[in-house]
C-alpha cells in the first residue's frame, strides 16, 4: 500500500515555498506581490542585513542558553562577541542595535518570570532561530495541496524565540526586531505577521489552543507587552491566507498575460512597497517622497508656508467681511467648550443658511 501511494504522488510538483513577507506583500497589494515574486523590484539592503546580522547574535545567546550555560555575563558575551563578528560594513550598526539589551535579554532567558532566585528549564525553549531539527524557528503549514496541473502552497515563517507559555496550552513567542522604530501591544495585535506565526503555531502544536506575542526592541532595551492570538484569531487568519492565495495566482495569471496585477493603492503602503516607483497606480505622493525624500521635504516647507499664508488672508477677510462659506466649509469663529472662539476653517455642519 505505501508503494502504491508512493507512486501516485511521484508526479506530484513540489509545492510553492510562500514566506511571510512574500505572502504579506499581497495581502498588501497584488500588484505588489507579483512585482516582487517576478523579480520586477527587490527587497533588503544594507537595515536588512544589519537585522539579520544582529538576530545571529540573539540566536547564539539561545543556543548557548540550551546548550547548558546558565551565567547571565557568559550569555550576553556570547551575544556581544557574535555581533563583533558581524560583516564589517554593518557591524557598527549591529553593536548599536544589540548593545543596549543583551543582557537584559540574557537575564529574563535565564531565569523564571518574576523569580530572579528560580533558573529557567532549557526545555522551555521549543524553537528557536538558528536551532536544529524539531527546535528550528522555521514552521510550515502545506495549505493548498498540490496537483498534476499545477503546485501547491506550503507557507513558512521563522519564528526568531518560541517557549513554553504560563499554562500547558499556551505558548509564547518573542521577535526581536533591531530597527529604529517603536512597537506597542496595539501594533504587535495588528501586524500580518503574529497572525500568520499564530496560526502556525496553532497547526503545528495541536494543543496549543492560545499564543502569545511579543516584540523585543533591541535598541531600546526592553519588549512590549504580551499580546494574546486566540484559535478564533487563527482561524480569522486561514480565511484571509486563502484569499491572499487566490489573490496570488489571478496576479500572475494577469502578468504572464501582459496585464497589470489588481492594485490597492494607499498612502501608508505605497510608502512602504519596494515597487512604488515604477508602479503606474502607485499614490503620486508617496512615489515622489520615495524618489526623492530631500526635495519632497522642501517642497512640503514651502506648501506649508503658503498655507500659513493663505490662511492669514482668510482670517483678514472674515474679521473684516464676516463669516464665509462654500463648498461644505466655513472660516469663522469657531466656539471651543472653556475657550475663546478663534477664526478657523472646518466643515460645514449644516447649521448656517
Amino acid at each position: 500500500m505505501a508503494d502504491l501511494i508512493d507512486q501516485l504522488f511521484a508526479g506530484l510538483p513540489e509545492p510553492f515555498l510562500a514566506d511571510r513577507s512574500l505572502l504579506e506583500s499581497y495581502a498588501d497589494c497584488p500588484q505588489q506581490g507579483a512585482a516582487v515574486e517576478t523579480g520586477l523590484c527587490t527587497t533588503g539592503g544594507p537595515e536588512a542585513d544589519s537585522g539579520n546580522e544582529a538576530h545571529e547574535a540573539y540566536g547564539a545567546i539561545v543556543e548557548a542558553f540550551v546548550g547548558g550555560e546558565h551565567r547571565v555575563r557568559d550569555l550576553a558575551d556570547i551575544g556581544l562577541g557574535m555581533a563583533r563578528r558581524s560583516r564589517p560594513d554593518v557591524q557598527p550598526d549591529v553593536l548599536q542595535a544589540v548593545g543596549r539589551s543583551l543582557w537584559v535579554f540574557a537575564s529574563q532567558l535565564v531565569y523564571a518570570p518574576g523569580e530572579q532566585a528560580v533558573l529557567r528549564n532549557p526545555a522551555d525553549v521549543l524553537r528557536y532561530q538558528g536551532g536544529k531539527g524539531e527546535r528550528s524557528g522555521q514552521l510550515a503549514v502545506d495549505f493548498i495541496p498540490s496537483d498534476y496541473e499545477k503546485p501547491g502552497v506550503r507557507v513558512t515563517s521563522e519564528i526568531d524565540l518560541l517557549m513554553a507559555g504560563p499554562a500547558e496550552n499556551v505558548l509564547a513567542e518573542t521577535d526581536w526586531k533591531t530597527g529604529h522604530t517603536q512597537w506597542g501591544a496595539t501594533d504587535v495585535r495588528a501586524a500580518f505577521q503574529f497572525r500568520l506565526h499564530a496560526w502556525l503555531v496553532m497547526k503545528n502544536y495541536p494543543a496549543c489552543e492560545a499564543l502569545l506575542c511579543r516584540v523585543w526592541m533591541t535598541r531600546l532595551g526592553y519588549p512590549t507587552d504580551w499580546v494574546r492570538f486566540s484559535r478564533r484569531d487563527a482561524e480569522d487568519m486561514e480565511a484571509r491566507l486563502m484569499m491572499t492565495c487566490l489573490n496570488r495566482g489571478m496576479a500572475l495569471e494577469a502578468v504572464a498575460a501582459g496585464r497589470p496585477a489588481a492594485c490597492w493603492p494607499a498612502k501608508v503602503k505605497c510608502l512602504r512597497c519596494a515597487y512604488c516607483l515604477q508602479c503606474p497606480q502607485a499614490h503620486q505622493d508617496a512615489a515622489r517622497l520615495m524618489d526623492d525624500p530631500e526635495a519632497f521635504l522642501a517642497d512640503t516647507a514651502c506648501v506649508q508656508a503658503n498655507l500659513e499664508q493663505r490662511t492669514e488672508l482668510l482670517k483678514a477677510y472674515v474679521e473684516a467681511h464676516g463669516e464665509l462659506r462654500g463648498g461644505g466649509l466655513v472660516c469663522g469663529e469657531k466656539p471651543a467648550a472653556k475657550k475663546k472662539a478663534c477664526i478657523t476653517l472646518y466643515e460645514d455642519k449644516g447649521n448656517g443658511d
